[in-house]
């Protein structure tokens, strides 16, 4: 078989191991900082997590401030307030310190105060005319890959549609994954953002834009996250197990980089946008739903995906072992401690007509799916999750 041309592109630089944390202030002050932007949450001030970066900062012999009012998953107006409240603190450096909307709020925050205007000015694909302020992003959760991607996911109140910023300026400069950050997870939040990994990996491993770099990592990032979820959720103590969910997530996050997600992300992006549910419990819904209708457009990979899920593929043809793959995936989401139906997160069935719609409409997405997703396929699939 030919190999098909390909690119790969990746953060600057990755820092991935427990404590490297304390790298952050020498980093920043790589980058030419003399002041640094952390912007954060206060869930992540009030555990303390905050803290550690503020102080790593301030032993480099920088200025440093906090903006933590990143609530739930941005939208719009909250990224442009935290833009009006940091660029009045005169930033060299951005740290973005979270989860993916932290992240992805830094993102974006980073190229206002480059260039200005608007959020809604960037929207869409490579919009960004250029590097923004540098970046460093450090995650504290095991789940969106955001710190390694050139994506910003904002809600747009006004349409009721989550939206995406994608650019390759919107790369970090530094990524630093410290696993430590996840050890006080609770099992809930573990069970979202594992589960949203390990789609991140699974969707790029069989869409049109994989690759065969994308593939090693993305079937990589499958095996870790579906060997070591069920044991973080069983041992949360295990910090073993921790970082290996935490390296599944990171490279979940740089093979979206270089090759997209698809019909899961399109068919979830309604669901947040809408009608607010978290974007991992999402993906994880419309997870086993999305890959049952894929399944006969690339038997072969989901036989990958069920032998390193730990299935037992032997003297079973590649259909056999395919179908193992997605019951595979529907067990995963089934054993987490999470709602696993639309109905159980209060949609009605009157709901599915106009989430057919909106995700009809995500076409960036919907055009790197394996199979092809129209209108019927798409209610048809919102009727299963019911």
């Amino acid at each position: 078989m030919e190999i098909k041309t390909f690119s790969f592109r990746a953060p600057g630089v990755t820092i991935f191991g427990r404590g490297t944390s304390k790298d952050t202030g020498p980093r920043a002050k790589q980058l030419g900082a003399r002041k640094v932007s952390i912007i954060t949450d206060k869930n992540i001030v009030n555990v303390g997590i905050a803290e550690k970066i503020v102080q790593s900062i301030r032993s480099a012999n920088l200025e440093v401030n906090l903006f933590d009012e990143i609530e739930g998953e941005p939208d719009i107006d909250m990224i442009e307030n935290c833009v009006r409240a940091v660029r009045e603190e005169s930033p060299e450096v951005i740290v973005g310190l979270g989860g993916g909307s932290c992240m992805d709020a830094a993102k974006v925050v980073a190229i206002l105060l480059k260039y200005g205007g608007k959020v809604c000015d960037y929207i869409g694909t490579e919009k960004v005319p250029g590097k923004g302020l540098p970046v460093i992003l450090l995650p504290t959760t095991a789940g969106t890959g955001a710190e390694a991607t050139p994506n910003a996911i904002v809600t747009n109140k006004s349409i009721k549609l989550k939206q995406a910023v994608v650019s390759t300026y919107l790369l970090p400069d530094v990524a630093i994954v410290d696993p430590s950050f996840t050890d006080t997870l609770p099992p809930k939040v573990t069970a979202f953002t594992g589960l949203d990994a390990f789609t991140h990996a699974f969707e790029c491993y069989i869409c049109k834009k994989a690759s065969p770099l994308t593939d090693i990592i993305a079937l990589e990032a499958i095996g870790l996250i579906a060997q070591n979820l069920r044991e973080v959720i069983k041992n949360p103590d295990n910090k073993q197990a921790r970082d290996k969910l935490a390296l599944g997530s990171l490279l979940g996050g740089i093979a979206i980089t270089n090759s997209g997600t698809g019909g899961v992300h399109a068919l979830a992006y309604p669901l947040g946008g809408t009608f607010g549910i978290p974007h991992g419990l999402a993906n994880a819904i419309m997870l086993p739903w999305v890959s049952e209708f894929n399944m006969p457009a690339c038997i072969h990979k989901f036989a990958q995906v069920a032998e390193k899920m730990g299935e037992n593929t032997k003297n079973l043809s590649p259909e056999e072992a395919a179908i193992k793959a997605v019951s595979a995936i529907k067990k995963l989401v089934e054993d987490m401690p999470i709602p696993s139906r639309l109905r159980d997160v209060g949609i009605e069935k009157e709901d599915i007509p106009r989430l057919t719609d909106l995700a009809s409409e995500v076409k960036r997405l919907l055009d790197n799916n394996p199979r092809e997703l129209g209108v019927s396929e798409i209610r048809k699939i919102y009727e299963k999750a019911f």
